[in-house]
Parts: structure tokens; C-alpha cells; sequence
């Protein structure tokens, strides 16, 4: 977008504070008006406050971004309320805000709430001197009425939801189109898969840098740049042989890339002859170029956005939250190398912006093909920093595979894997790592779903529109974590029910069967039922009788001095009154030593809670919550309290601890 886009951006219109425009950029960044034709006073006071929250020193602090969503909020916000004018009443005055968030979700469709953002606008425009102290009432009480419903439940995708819009079963097999239901099986043979296509994908490149490079660029001017790039290319770096194929492994990746897949025969049958420099745009009324997805003119400084993709999938599979992967630097991988300098462990420690905390993945081995895998494309980093340049949380439409003029990164994925020689080192690592090839089959099953562009075809005629979109991180992310919890075998996959798979997943596998929730590792009815009513049941009715009979038994005395063997005193740090149950009166001395000793005991309770708990629970229940509770009645009527106060927080620091030793032993 246009830089001036997030600048200085509500603009009065006409010269007088009275006027209803502000002059805002659209999303291509052209200047348009939004008159407020309104001549509602609750609209009209709304509308002010917007229009000075947009111009206020709050608004220009915020990052371009978040700019640029205040901004874009604003304009249907203000068509909206022009088109229910007559509609607000002092009845309903309070209502605004809440009205247009149900306008929203009903109407239009978005499920998304503006109230926040809209609060947020309207809260710094207060301060505006064209509000009447009545308006600024009004919008103080419309902040604080207007409070958004809490959002839906998030709703996961995963891979397996994902394979589940197109139908399978007849050209995957029913073994392997039940297999589909365990993410497991699902998320492993997907890491295997692209694991080796990015490590082909670097060693393609590698066989790029050991070749000659062109000596001048072509000149990339206009929309057609591709066909002298694509020819300088093939001339310099393929290899064919006598028959007009490619020679090598990179040669096959260049032809598919830079020439469409309807003329690689032709193009095979001309050059046999012909040098490729001297090739047109056009071979026998056939288009022949195409514009790279790999090999693009920054080839040799930056990886190409199909391998970014690949690492940020791999990433993804090991459950790293999809809006942090694209944040995530070389800075992030913790590498251990063994004397020879080949990694032997690998573990991805990143900072997770929602939760605000610093995660770690599961330790990855460093025979494992993902992790030769990340490390061999964090090691060919040109920078240091970022390891993406990319935006992967996008949903992008899924390639035509039948069609051979479709060109985009993910029909030239398809077209990588469907390599004899790429297919040969899938295999032999599936083999190897003992997985099946599960995902890759399911990816080309797809071809052979019958209707399913025509379908896309014929439902946009109808307007209603239905795009194909490929997964996203979100939906790899999802089955990674899934896949930490199943415990499915292959024969646990075979439906023997009348019902289908989704069927047993959505109505069958819920927390109302208690066999499936034991069986996911899930606390159990009966140890649920042992830790809230055997394990730690504190008696609070306990614990109030003997502070009371406690209190009964105090008496709270100026003296110090009983010889009467029935009567026990506490005045100084070795008794309490737990060690006088048998004792009929408990006389405490009101002075400062006493007030002192207490407020250390409650202290000292107060630092050592927790770890008291966890080695000596009954000690905490019967003996330490009673003793503070009783304490802490007493200081309330003693007169020494205050000063002992004053006096206790420079002695704390030199007092003993009381409760040390009740660690060194366990009950």
C-alpha cells in the first residue's frame, strides 16, 4: 500500500468544525469520502469522537498495521449508521455499537467483532472540543454498555478434515483412505514426504551454484521479463542429451519451471537442431515460457518461495504455532553437533506471541530425515535473522492438476514429485523410516477425483462461488498435536460399523464414551474421584473448630507472671498454641516480643506455603493454617501490634526460620 496510508488520516473536508466528511484511503490506498448523512444527535456525536480519535496523538503512535485496520473499520461502520437513521431512539441509544456487531455477523457474514476497536477510537476522541458535555455522557456510557459477546469456539481443521472434501476411497483404496483418520500415520508420512523434496530441492540448488551463472541479466522490464531470462537460463545451466531430453536431475527441474508442460515434446524435438537461445515466445502455435516459480532471478541470493513453503510445513509439523513460524530466526534452532560436525540433536525454542512465553519443541534426532532436512536449509541461509521472507498463514487456491498450463509453485510441487528419481529416494526413505507413503497418495489421488474442477465451474455459475483452497499451517499444526495422543492401530482404522468415519469421530468418540476418554491417556472416573474426595480433601470444618476453641480458651493479659502448673503462657517463639490442647486457658502476653514472634510465624507461613504442602500436608492442615488464623485474631487486639510492626521489618532479616527442618522429612 501507498505510505500516506498510514499517515495523518481523517481529514476535515470542509474548513468549519461542523463538517460530517472525513477524507480516508480505501485498501488499494486511493483517497475516498465518507460523509455521515446522518442527522441523528447519537450518530452525530459518534461520528466526532471517531474523527478526532483518528487525528489523535494515540492513533499516530500505533504501528502501520494496526493503522490500517483502525482505518478500514470506519467506513462501513458510518454507511451503516446513515442507513438506519430514523431507527436510533433514546430507547436504544446505548445499543449502537452492539447493533453493528449483530449488523455484521448476520447480515454481511464476518464473525469477527469491531466493538474493541471501535471502543479504542471512540475512547480517545473524547477529548474533542466539539463535544457537548452531553455527547461526551452519551459516548462515557455507550463505552461502557458496549461489551462484546465472547467469540465461537474455535472451530481446529486438520489434514484429515482437509482430505475429507474430496472422495478418495475409490481412487486411494479403502486401506489407505481409512488410514486417513489416524493423524499420526498421517502427519509422519507427511513429514517424511516433504522432508525429502526440500532436501532434493537443496541439493538441485547446490548443482545450480556449481554451474556457470549468466553474465548479464536479461532486462526485467514490463510483464513479460520471463522468456529472456528462461532462455539464458536453459542455454547456460541445462544439460540435454542427443534425443533433446534433460541429461540431469536439474535439467528436468529447469524444463518443468520455465517451460510449459503442453510443449515439452515439442520443445525436445526442436532443440535437437536449434540452439535455445534462438527460441521464440511461441513453438509451433504453442505458447512455450512461463513465468519461474523456482528459479526466478534471485535465485542465487534468497530461496524461492516453494522452499520456504516446504520448511514452514516441516516447521508446522512439529505443532509451533502457525502465526509464530513465519517470526521464527536462525537464532531459534539449538543445534548439538558431535566431533565430526554432523548434528545429533536439534530442538526449535521460539517466543509464542499469543501466550507471551517462550516454547520449546520436542528434541529432534539428528539421524531423522526432517532434521537433516532443517539443517541443511538453515545452514544455506545467505543472512542471519528471519529464515522466512514469505506470508504462509494466506489460504491459497488449490492448483488444476489435470490441466498442463496451470503454473504456480504447488502444480510445479506435483509435477517435482512425480520425478522417477524423486519418487525413488521417497520410497527408500519410507522404507527406512517405516511409514507409508500415505500422504503423498492421498496428493495424487486427488487427480483422479472425477468433477471436482467442474464442480468448482459450474457452482461459480450459480453464483456461488466454491474455491478449493490448500491446506494451511494451521490444518499441520493441528494434526501434529493429534497425533500426540493416537493410539490407533491399523486394524483399530477398519470401519466394521454402519456408520461412517466422520460419523464415529463427531457422535461416537466424545467424552460420553469413557472407555475412548481412558484410553487417550485421560484422567479416569475413579482416580478423578480419589483426588478431590481421598488424596487432599482439606476439612475447612475442622480447621474452624480448633481456631475457635482456641479463641475461647485465649485470654489476652498485660502480665507475664502465672505459677499455676495448669496454665501454660505464650511469650516466646518455642510454643504455640497447637502444643496446648491439654491446657484449659491460654494466657497471652501483650507485649512486644510476643506481636514480634507472631508476625514472623506468619510470615515465614506465608514464603514457606507451598513447598509445606507438598511434603507435609497434614502438618499445613491440622497444625499451620490454625496456628495463622489464631495469631492473626490476636494481633487484631493487642496494643503492641503497631509497634511490633514498625520494629519487625528491621529485625526479619535476622530472625531464624521456622519451618526448615519440616522439609527434610516427607509424610
Amino acid at each position: 500500500m501507498k505510505e500516506d496510508f498510514y499517515k495523518a488520516i481523517a481529514e476535515k473536508k470542509a474548513s468549519n468544525e461542523e463538517a460530517s466528511t472525513l477524507i480516508l484511503p480505501n485498501r488499494s490506498g486511493k483517497k475516498c469520502d465518507v460523509q455521515l448523512t446522518s442527522k441523528n444527535a447519537y450518530h452525530i456525536a459518534i461520528f466526532q469522537a471517531l474523527t478526532f480519535g483518528l487525528n489523535s496523538s494515540w492513533f499516530h503512535e500505533l504501528s502501520d498495521i494496526t493503522k490500517s485496520n483502525q482505518i478500514l473499520i470506519v467506513h462501513p461502520f458510518v454507511k451503516w449508521m446513515n442507513g438506519i437513521d430514523n431507527k436510533r431512539s433514546p430507547k436504544n441509544r446505548y445499543e449502537c455499537l452492539m447493533d453493528y456487531d449483530v449488523y455484521r455477523k448476520n447480515e454481511v457474514g464476518v464473525k469477527t467483532s469491531t466493538v474493541i476497536r471501535l471502543k479504542l477510537l471512540i475512547e480517545h476522541g473524547l477529548s474533542s472540543p466539539y463535544l457537548t458535555k452531553e455527547s461526551v455522557t452519551f459516548l462515557e456510557n455507550l463505552l461502557r454498555l458496549s461489551n462484546p459477546p465472547p467469540d465461537d469456539e474455535a472451530q481446529g481443521h486438520s489434514l484429515t478434515q482437509w482430505f475429507t472434501q474430496f472422495d478418495l476411497r475409490n481412487s486411494l483404496g479403502e486401506k489407505k483412505f481409512l488410514s486417513l483418520e489416524s493423524p499420526r500415520q498421517l502427519i509422519t508420512s507427511f513429514r517424511v514426504t516433504i522432508a525429502v523434496t526440500l532436501s532434493f530441492l537443496i541439493e538441485v540448488r547446490q548443482n545450480w551454484k556449481a554451474r556457470e551463472s549468466p553474465k548479464h541479466k536479461p532486462k526485467m522490464i514490463g510483464r513479460h521479463w520471463y522468456p529472456d531470462w528462461n532462455r539464458s537460463i536453459l542455454k547456460i545451466k541445462g544439460v540435454f542429451g542427443s534425443d533433446g531430453a534433460p541429461a540431469d536431475i536439474l535439467t528436468s527441474i529447469l524444463l518443468y519451471d520455465l517451460v510449459i508442460e503442453r510443449a515439452h515434446t515439442a520443445f525436445s524435438n526442436v532443440i535437437r537442431t536449434t540452439d535455445i537461445a534462438n527460441l521464440t515466445n511461441n513453438l509451433n502455435c504453442k505458447r512455450l515460457w512461463q513465468v519461474p516459480k523456482l528459479f526466478t532471478p534471485d535465485y542465487d541470493h534468497f530461496y524461492s518461495e516453494l522452499e520456504e513453503t516446504l520448511a514452514a510445513w516441516l516447521i508446522a509439523s512439529f505443532a509451533v504455532q502457525p502465526s509464530d513460524v513465519s517470526k521464527l530466526k536462525t537464532s531459534d534452532f539449538a543445534i548439538e553437533y558431535n566431533s565430526a560436525g554432523r548434528p545429533i540433536l536439534m530442538q526449535i525454542k521460539y517466543f509464542k506471541g499469543r501466550a507471551g512465553t517462550i516454547k520449546e519443541t520436542d528434541v529432534l534426532t539428528g539421524s531423522d530425515c526432517w532434521t537433516k532436512a532443517l539443517h541443511e536449509y538453515i545452514k544455506n541461509l545467505p543472512r542471519e535473522g528471519r529464515i522466512f521472507e514469505g506470508d504462509f498463514n494466506k489460504s491459497l487456491q488449490f492448483p488444476n492438476l489435470r490441466s498442463t498450463e496451470y503454473n504456480s509453485r504447488f502444480g510445479l510441487l506435483f509435477r517435482i514429485w512425480s520425478i522417477p528419481e524423486v519418487r525413488k529416494r521417497l520410497d527408500a526413505e519410507f522404507s527406512r523410516s517405516n511409514v507409508t507413503s500415505l500422504f503423498l497418495d492421498a496428493m495424487h489421488a486427488i487427480k483422479d477425483v472425477e468433477n471436482i474442477y467442474t464442480n468448482r465451474k459450474s457452482v461459480a455459475g450459480s453464483n456461488q462461488t466454491k474455491y478449493i483452497f490448500l491446506f494451511r499451517l494451521a490444518h499441520i499444526k493441528t494434526t501434529a498435536v493429534h497425533a500426540q495422543s493416537d493410539r490407533y492401530r491399523d486394524s483399530d482404522l477398519i470401519n466394521h460399523h454402519s456408520h461412517t468415519s466422520a460419523t464415529e469421530k463427531i457422535s461416537y468418540l466424545t467424552d460420553k464414551n469413557q472407555e475412548w476418554v481412558n484410553q487417550c491417556g485421560r484422567v479416569t472416573r475413579l482416580v478423578l474421584h480419589d483426588l478431590q474426595n481421598v488424596v487432599y480433601r482439606p476439612s475447612i470444618e475442622a480447621i474452624k473448630d480448633n481456631v475457635s476453641n482456641l479463641i475461647s480458651k485465649s485470654t489476652l493479659t498485660q502480665g507475664v507472671q502465672f505459677n499455676k502448673e495448669d496454665i501454660k503462657k505464650i511469650n516466646h517463639p518455642g510454643l504455640t498454641p497447637m502444643d496446648s490442647d491439654d491446657a484449659p486457658q491460654l494466657i497471652v502476653a501483650d507485649t512486644e516480643d510476643t506481636a514480634i514472634y507472631f508476625l514472623h510465624y506468619i510470615k515465614q507461613a506465608e514464603t514457606m506455603f507451598e513447598r509445606l504442602n507438598r511434603v507435609r500436608p497434614d502438618f499445613v492442615e491440622m497444625t499451620l493454617i490454625v496456628n495463622v488464623e489464631w495469631m492473626t485474631r490476636m494481633l487484631s487486639k493487642m496494643k503492641s501490634a503497631r509497634i511490633a510492626e514498625s520494629n519487625y521489618a528491621l529485625l526479619r532479616n535476622h530472625l531464624p526460620p521456622l519451618f526448615e527442618y519440616l522439609l527434610e522429612t516427607i509424610e
